[in-house]
């Protein structure tokens, strides 16, 4: 086999990134029934599939022709960047764009072994059919063209991976932050029943029946991103008329009832302080660029999921179900 430049590696990684890209979206596109742009990059190339088929390019020089070689060794080598690939990003990230957990004989939902066998299969149709006709393609290029071309191709996904990466970290900080006021909520939400115990009349029973079921729908998690954003405000009202009520007992009350009353007044200025406080993450989180690059991710990743922030994940992608047709508009402009 013809030993190549660092050029012409550089030009074959392109290439291998972009058909990868190719695969992955025709794939993907073909099973929703919808076109999906896949991929942790905006532009047609995926890295997994350059260094993957590289590497089996580079692996299999010395033992070329040998397919069950070929086979084995392209087999190990992608199954084990595959896995440390999905780790890595899985550490940084918090997510997984992949997971392959409903597989037959899975590792930590990394890699499977219809998956490693995929590989394996890529690895002698690279080498042996598929790069035949890339070699005869790059080969062909003058090197002061190639130079170009790389030097063009390398500036563009450099750029492109960077802003990738900043989105990525973007909806990783959106997830914790929504994981977090879910759980502010719900601690507000049994406080304030749990305080709404000593006032007495309509406002206790609307207030107890009211948050029960807010509670009880956020614990099952099947509240959409703009329900719980409304209920908010519920929570917020029952709040505001608790301390109304009180503090019209205040003016009413004598001796011991007063400090009983003005604890209890106290209590729900604080829960009204975080109520503000969560309206205000609310706001940052669904600040419409952030939003859109959120849903951008999704979008190019149907399959994706994640052990620390599933729920949140979950509401978002429902939040963005129910923005569909905007979404779609966005897209669009």
């Amino acid at each position: 086999m013809h030993t190549y430049s660092v050029l012409q590696w550089l030009m074959f990684f392109f290439i291998y990134c972009f058909l990868g890209w190719v695969w992955e979206t025709l794939y993907v596109s073909i099973a929703k029934g919808e076109w999906v742009n896949r991929g942790f990059m905006h532009g047609p190339f995926l890295p997994i599939y350059g260094v993957g088929c590289t590497a089996m390019v580079f692996i299999t020089i010395p033992i070329k022709g040998n397919l069950l070689f070929e086979f084995i060794a392209g087999m190990i080598g992608a199954t084990v960047m595959e896995y440390y690939t999905g780790v890595v990003m899985e550490k940084i990230f918090h997510l997984r764009y992949w997971d392959y957990s409903k597989e037959k004989f899975n590792l930590n939902g990394y890699i499977c072994l219809k998956a490693s066998i995929c590989w394996g299969v890529f690895a002698i149709l690279v080498p042996e059919v598929l790069h035949v006709k890339i070699e005869h393609l790059v080969l062909a290029i003058p090197e002061n063209a190639l130079e170009i071309i790389v030097v063009i191709l390398n500036g563009y996904i450099a750029a492109d991976f960077s802003e990738s990466f900043r989105e990525a970290m973007d909806f990783k900080e959106i997830l914790m932050n929504l994981s977090q006021s879910n759980k502010e909520i719900a601690m507000i939400e049994k406080r304030v029943v749990a305080v709404s115990g000593f006032i007495n009349g309509e406002l206790k029973e609307k207030s107890e029946v009211g948050l029960k079921k807010i509670n009880s729908t956020l614990t099952e998690g099947k509240l959409a991103y703009q329900k719980t954003t409304e209920q908010f405000g519920e929570v917020k009202q029952h709040v505001m008329a608790s301390l109304d009520n009180i503090k019209k007992q205040l003016e009413e009350s004598k001796g011991e009832a007063v400090a009983e009353k003005k604890s209890l007044r106290e209590e729900l200025e604080s829960y009204l302080e975080k109520i503000n406080l969560e309206e205000k993450k609310r706001s940052f989180m669904t600040e419409r660029k952030m939003t859109k690059r959120s849903f951008r991710i999704i979008q190019r990743n149907p399959g994706i999921t994640s052990d620390k922030y599933l729920d949140a994940l979950k509401t978002l992608m429902e939040y963005k179900n129910s923005k569909k047709e905007d979404t779609k508009e966005e897209t669009e402009d």
